[in-house]
């Protein structure tokens, strides 16, 4: 084991050390013992490259490390991205992720195979069969889930239950995405997956809630007519559910229209954006969007069309006082009554503009110096001094409405690979330094024997499932770290 060349300079005597002890130990293939090493060599020089390199090196020599492996090979490339042996690392990542995925494939197959052989109190079959298939499509083997479904050829409930399962999966599979392109066709693909779902009433269950994200990923793009089409295709969908299911899933469609009408004002479409508001059912997404319409329209001049939709979002409010989406409507009404108070009061209207401040919520800490400055505005106006306010800049206001940034080609930062290392959250299903990820199957063959199969296929289920979502996202990072 050679250590890699890097262009830092020599490391401090101490690391040189511990790095020189992990090589020798390395050499005698004591590869824990190297890590050790490695490690208390990192300590000292915490962004040396060189560490990085070998700490991968010796990952990758130890059975079921291939993803820690490939993160610390990751983050040497972030840290060195021009190294002189960048391709032969890119070589062996590339390696590292072949074994990961067939392993993966292993531990499922096994998992597939305890279902089928499983007792009749395990039942409904369909059920697990459809959790396998879900697990497939994280793993990347569609095929497989496909076959999964086409074998229940002769029961329609359970073809539908895979069928939802691979649709999910594929969905939650975008959700982890970067690219937003890349999301939409993943989001696509889990629609055309939904079609497939021979129960109308599943079927639209599954594509509200897919296109539901959906239209957020038009909505970044751009397209805001085929959000618009979204939306009214989770419209019809919804009046196809039960009554019960009517007023959960209308949320979805809700929180779908408040995205679209955002997309429409950004897009200087705020007759449709008004048109979208008015058909929400009153609420925090309605309350949203409302204040959202009633900013522009306070820029524009139309006082009385944004105390109109303001009255109306302050009404959605009442009665729900946390929570981010709460939090979210209340500054959207917020950011609508300080413009149009400002423009009152730019119209010279300082009592009217007293009046719009006493309606934003009081606890917030920046409600007294704003009223404060509306007061001495009307002490100003009553004794006919020039006025001296100031108006918010109206680019700061609009940022609740900006869309998310868009991550594509933005390369991952050292710091990435390294929080995936050294996560500490135990509690975090994809955190590298858990147990599954230091070798999955003792992990999984030192599990006690558990009496109750359901119980023992979950905790199986959860863990193959975090690794292979775990895969996923390496390789979404490797992929953008690729690019130029």
């Amino acid at each position: 084991m050679a250590p890699a060349q890097t262009a830092q300079g020599p490391l401090p005597p101490e690391a040189q050390e511990a790095v020189h002890k992990g090589v020798l130990a390395a050499n005698q293939q004591d590869y824990l013992l190297a890590i050790r090493y490695f490690q208390d060599a990192r300590k000292t020089a915490p962004q040396s490259a060189e560490i990085y390199y070998d700490l991968g090196l010796a990952e990758s020599k130890i059975p079921g490390r291939e993803l820690r492996s490939i993160a610390w090979f990751g983050a040497y490339l972030a840290a060195y991205p021009n190294a002189p042996n960048a391709t032969a690392v890119k070589d062996q990542v590339d390696a590292l992720d072949v074994k990961s995925q067939s392993n993966i494939s292993r531990f499922i197959a096994k998992l597939q195979d305890q279902v089928r052989q499983s007792p009749a109190s395990f039942a409904p079959l369909t059920k697990y069969m459809g959790i396998v298939a879900r697990l497939w499509v994280f793993a990347g083997d569609e095929p497989a889930a496909r076959k999964l479904a086409a074998a229940f050829n002769r029961d329609a409930d359970a073809k539908n239950d895979i069928w939802a399962a691979i649709s999910l999966a594929q969905f939650q599979e975008a959700l982890g995405g970067f690219d937003w392109i890349q999301m939409a066709d993943r989001l696509s693909d889990a629609l055309k997956t939904a079609d497939l779902i021979k129960n109308a009433v599943a079927k639209n269950k599954c594509k509200i809630l897919e296109q539901d994200n959906l239209v957020l990923v038009q909505k970044i793009a751009g397209n805001i007519s085929g959000a618009q089409s979204t939306v009214e295709s989770m419209s019809l969908e919804l009046k196809g559910l039960d009554p019960g299911d009517i007023d959960t899933y209308s949320d979805t469609v809700d929180d779908a229209r408040l995205v679209l009408a955002l997309g429409q004002i950004e897009a200087g479409l705020l007759r449709d954006a008004q048109l979208t508001a008015d058909a929400m059912r009153p609420g925090l997404f309605q309350s949203e969007a409302l204040g959202a319409i009633a900013l522009e329209q306070a820029l524009s001049g139309d006082i009385a069309g944004a105390q109109a939709n303001v009255t109306v979002a302050r009404k959605g409010l009442i009665g729900k006082d946390t929570g981010p989406s709460y939090n979210s409507a209340r500054d959207s009404v917020v950011n609508a009554l300080k413009t149009i108070a400002e423009a009152q009061l730019r119209a010279g209207d300082a009592i009217g503009a007293r009046q719009t401040a006493d309606l934003i919520p009081g606890e917030l800490p920046y409600y007294f110096a704003f009223v404060g400055q509306i007061d001495r505005e009307l002490a100003l106006s009553l004794r006919g001094a020039p006025s001296e306010v100031k108006f918010t800049n109206s680019s700061s206001i609009r940022k609740a409405t900006d869309p998310p940034r868009d991550t594509a080609g933005v390369r991952p930062k050292l710091s990435d690979w390294l929080k995936m290392l050294d996560d500490g959250d135990q509690s975090h299903v994809r955190a590298l330094d858990t147990a599954p990820f230091l070798d999955l199957a003792a992990f999984l063959k030192s599990m006690p024997p558990d009496s109750d199969p359901k119980s023992s296929f979950a905790t199986e289920e959860w863990t193959i499932e975090s690794v292979a979502k775990a895969q996923l996202d390496i390789d979404a990072m490797l992929s953008r770290q690729a690019r130029k």
